[in-house]
C-alpha cells in the first residue's frame, strides 16, 4: 500500500513537471512569436517612414541617402535571426519604387534633350544647352550608379554619351560654317 502511494506521488510529480515545462514551453513559444510579430511592424513601419522621406525631400542627394539607408537597413536585417520573407519584400519593393524614380529621372532628362534632326538644327546655343545638360547627367548617371545598380544603366549612358558626340560634332560643323 505504501508502495502504491509512492508510486502514485512519483507518477504526481513527473506529470507536474511535465506540465510545468510543457506549459513553460508553449509560454516561450508564443513570446518569441509575439517578438518577432513586434520587430517585424517594427521594421515594416520604418521602412513606411523613409518611403515618405523619400517623397517628400526634394534635393535629389538627400533622396539618394534615404535610399543607401533603407538599403542598409534591409542588408542588416536580412542578418538578423528571425528575419521575416515580407519585411524583406517590403524593403525590395520599397527600394525598387526608389529606383524607379532615379531611373525615370533619367530617362527625363535625356528626352527633354535629344534634339530631332540635329543635322538641321543651327542654333548653336540650343545644341550647347542639350550637350551641357547631358553631360551633367552623365556624370549624375555615373556617380549613382555605384550605389544604384539600375538595370538600364549602361545602356542609358551609351544613349548619353552617343547624343553629346552627335553635338559635339555638329557644334563643330556650325562653328566651321560660321567661319
Amino acid at each position: 500500500m505504501k508502495y502504491m502511494k509512492n508510486k502514485n506521488k512519483v507518477f504526481v510529480t513527473i506529470i507536474s513537471i511535465i506540465l510545468i515545462v510543457g506549459s513553460a514551453i508553449v509560454r516561450y513559444s508564443f513570446y518569441r512569436q509575439n517578438k518577432i510579430e513586434e520587430r517585424s511592424v517594427e521594421v515594416t513601419a520604418n521602412i513606411t517612414e523613409n518611403w515618405k522621406k523619400f517623397e517628400r525631400e526634394e534635393d535629389r542627394n538627400k533622396k539618394l541617402e534615404v535610399f543607401k539607408k533603407v538599403e542598409k537597413d534591409k542588408s542588416a536585417y536580412q542578418k538578423e535571426e528571425d528575419n521575416q520573407k515580407e519585411v524583406i519584400k517590403e524593403f525590395e519593393k520599397t527600394l525598387e519604387k526608389m529606383k524607379t524614380f532615379f531611373s525615370e529621372d533619367y530617362v527625363k532628362v535625356i528626352s527633354e534633350n535629344t534634339l530631332a534632326d540635329i543635322e538641321q538644327i543651327s542654333d548653336k546655343a540650343k545644341i550647347i544647352t542639350a550637350k551641357e545638360n547631358l553631360e551633367k547627367l552623365l556624370s549624375t548617371m555615373k556617380s549613382e550608379n555605384a550605389i544604384l545598380k539600375l538595370e538600364k544603366s549602361e545602356e542609358n549612358t551609351t544613349n548619353v554619351e552617343n547624343l553629346i558626340q552627335k553635338y559635339t560634332e555638329r557644334i563643330k560643323a556650325i562653328e566651321a560654317e560660321e567661319e
